[in-house]
């Protein structure tokens, strides 16, 4: 899920927007303290601050993302043959390919902006995480 708002302390104050890889955050699911921890945790490792545990979300906003390719494919309408992978490029390379083609798609027939961002894992590991807006 993409959560965005605004992150205050004593001393400073910004706007993000982070990534959990959770389902959800609310109190069914988990404390606020957790809630909270996982957020600013988010915060700091993207944007190298040092925000303290005790800074001030408000507001926050919760925005469910797609982050399955299998389920953007289906949505999209998207086969294999509308891609071509050359073989000489590296993996990275045909990930974003990929990603390319499904935003396009998909944006195409459902009216919405859907945005991908490509996370390395490790040296074999990538994940296409998808964003959705909906106009």
């Amino acid at each position: 899920m993409i959560v965005s708002g605004t992150i205050k302390n004593s001393n400073d104050s910004m706007d993000f927007e982070v990534y959990l890889e959770v389902e959800d955050i609310s109190e069914d699911a988990m404390t606020i303290d957790e809630s909270t921890r996982l957020i600013i945790n988010a915060i700091n490792q993207k944007y190298r601050t040092t925000f303290p545990k005790s800074s001030m979300l408000n507001p926050v906003r919760v925005n469910k993302s797609i982050d399955k390719t299998k389920d953007i494919s289906n949505r999209s309408g998207w086969y294999a043959s509308d891609l071509k992978i050359d073989k000489g490029d590296s993996l990275s390379d045909n990930l974003l390919k990929v990603s390319n083609v499904l935003e396009a798609k998909y944006c195409k027939q459902n009216e919405a902006l859907l945005l991908h961002q490509v996370v390395k894992r490790d040296d074999e590991t990538y994940t296409i995480i998808f964003h959705k807006y909906q106009f």
